[in-house]
């Protein structure tokens, strides 16, 4: 949806976009006043024929210095260990670093601008990932396509 244009900009230029999961509205709610958590798994390693992504590291890095964050990474990323922390620490954010071929560089950019914005406390996540997708497509080497910032989604509760 972020990169529909009108042959001059792109919509995500004009608007915050989230996704809704399955064809139900949900309530959203602000997060609420209080520190924020974020459960934060990934690979920068290559694994089943994909690429390494060594910017993985940077990224979860930026993210547990900007919010607290529990990270599993690399060999420490299992089903087991996430279905875990999912079940026993109840963050309210869950973040996923390389499920989908990405520009390393670009998406580390993007995420640690997204959690400097929504550390602030002061727009809601929708605003914050579209603010930090704005300050990738405003970088020079990144502008030439929406694959460096596009890809990139809320789903549920945007607020």
């Amino acid at each position: 949806m972020a990169v529909l244009n009108d042959g001059e900009q792109f919509l995500l230029e004009h608007y915050s976009l989230a996704l809704t999961p399955g064809l139900q509205l949900v309530n959203p709610k602000p997060i609420e006043a209080q520190a924020l958590r974020v459960l934060t798994a990934g690979l920068s390693e290559s694994r089943q024929g994909f690429s390494s992504l060594p910017n993985v590291v940077e990224e979860v890095q930026e993210i547990q210095n900007t919010v607290p964050a529990t990270v599993l990474l690399n060999n420490e990323f299992t089903s087991q260990s996430f279905e875990n922390r999912l079940t026993y620490e109840g963050t309210p954010i869950v973040h996923m670093a390389t499920l989908w071929q990405v520009n390393d560089e670009a998406t580390a950019l993007l995420m640690s601008q997204f959690y400097n914005y929504l550390a602030t406390k002061t727009m809601t996540k929708a605003e914050a990932l579209r603010n930090a997708q704005l300050s990738v497509l405003r970088e020079p080497k990144f502008r030439e396509h929406p694959f460096f910032w596009a890809p990139y989604v809320l789903l549920g509760n945007w607020l």
